[in-house]
Order: structure tokens, then sequence, then C-alpha cells
């Protein structure tokens, strides 16, 4: 596992890394958009595909991350001292939305620790966007869903979800259906703003790719927060995620 974070780290200086920690981070622009991080997998190759795939002159931020975290390093949360670390187990803890409010996450503008969504649930249809339960039962494959998210910077969004799984690993993707605002500014239309979340079971660690591309236009000295906030979602849901267990 070592070596293969290393090879996979050493591919570019164009990001930092960390490997006490196994993370790694790629910023891509318009004049540098080389995915670096992204694992040999083919679900999560499609998942990037569908992230950064469509990259354009209005790109307002992109980033890929990448983490690597041992299963023994995971809470544990059993009398038994045991946990599931299946793949189904994770499919059903990314499936698990509703679990996500309340999810914390790290302001650097603020420099503190803030709730990231103060709602979080499955809802009907973008034409009805009532909350409906968790879709966590059976296999997550070919999950096509809508939820809702209410979101500290962003309010509240509609975002369609798609989930792909196979023996070894977990994709979520998700892309805004409605308009995503900033101060009650509507600053990302439907469908500009993508994300995906892919783990891969590696035999004692798991392998957590995360990818985002959103395109907005705005000042100079609101997009450095912007592109804060976008920053800090990707290490909450990984911060939220290794806790489930």
């Amino acid at each position: 596992m070592v070596s293969f974070v290393v090879l996979l780290f050493a591919g570019g200086n164009c990001f930092s890394a960390d490997l006490a920690t196994g993370e790694a981070t790629n910023i891509l622009t318009e004049e540098s958009s080389e995915r670096k991080l992204i694992p040999s997998s083919e679900l999560t190759q499609k998942a990037a595909d569908d992230v950064f795939g469509g990259f354009s002159k209005k790109v307002g931020y992109a980033a890929e991350k990448l983490y690597v975290v041992k299963k023994s390093d995971l809470k544990v949360q059993d009398s038994a001292g045991k946990a599931d670390f299946s793949i189904e187990k994770v499919s059903e803890i990314m499936r698990s939305i509703s679990k996500m409010q309340g999810m914390m996450y790290f302001s650097r503008s603020r420099k503190k620790w803030d709730i990231l969504y103060k709602d979080a649930s499955f809802v009907e249809s973008l034409e009805n966007p009532v909350p409906v339960a968790d879709k966590t039962e059976g296999n997550g494959n070919g999950l096509c869903c809508y939820a809702m998210l209410n979101d500290h910077t962003f309010g509240k969004t509609v975002y369609n979800v798609k989930y792909s799984q196979n023996e070894n690993e977990l994709v979520m993707y998700m892309k805004n259906a409605t308009y995503m605002s900033y101060k009650g500014i509507k600053v990302i239309k439907p469908g500009t703003f993508k994300m995906c979340v892919s783990i891969i079971d590696s035999g004692d660690s798991f392998i957590i790719y995360m990818g985002t591309y959103s395109e907005f236009s705005i000042i100079s000295a609101l997009k450095e927060r912007l592109n804060n906030s976008f920053m800090a979602r990707l290490e909450a849901i990984y911060n939220w995620f290794i806790v489930q267990f």
C-alpha cells in the first residue's frame, strides 16, 4: 500500500502531498487542468470524467483530493471491538444522506468549526422537494435520486445524485439541479457544480478520491472565500465518512 501511494503522489509537482497522513491535493485551473490523483479504477475514472470532462473557461473552482486511511485507524463503535468495513457498509453510509445533517466543517475565513448542512435528506423529486427516507436498502449500483442540502454558505440546494457500486468500490456523483446562492445572490447555475466521492476497498485501507468542479463569475475578493468553501466541503465529507463506522 505504501509503494502505491508514493507512486501515485509522485506523478507531478502541481499539488501538495503529505505522505505521513496519506493525503494529497491537486488544484485544477484552465491553464493546468490535468487530473493527477485518480486511482486506477473504471468507476472512479468515469465519475471523474463526469466531473471534469466539460472543463471550460468559466471554471470558478476545480480540485481533486486523495486520502488513504487504514481501517485499523477508523473508529469502532460496537462493544465487541469490531466493525463492518465491507463495500456494502460503505454504500449504506454514503446513501444515508439524513446523517449528513449537522455535519461539521472548518471555516478557513472565520477560523472555526461550524455546521455545514443544517438540513439534509433525499427528496421526492425536483418538482416536489419534500423529504423522503434514506435509500439504503440493497445494492446502490445505478441508483439515481434527488437530495436537498441546506448549506451554511449556499443555502438550500437540490442535487441530482447517482451511485455506482461493484465488489470493491462505491462512487457517489452529485450535480446541482437548482441554483446555488451566496449571500442571496445566485452565483452557480444548475448543472455547473459537480462533485464525486469514490471509496475503494484496498484490503487493510480505504482509498478515497474526491473531485469537485464549479463554474461561477464573482469578484476576486469573494472568489477566494468560495474556493475555500468548496475545499472545506471535501474535507468535511471525508471527516464525516471516517467516523460513521
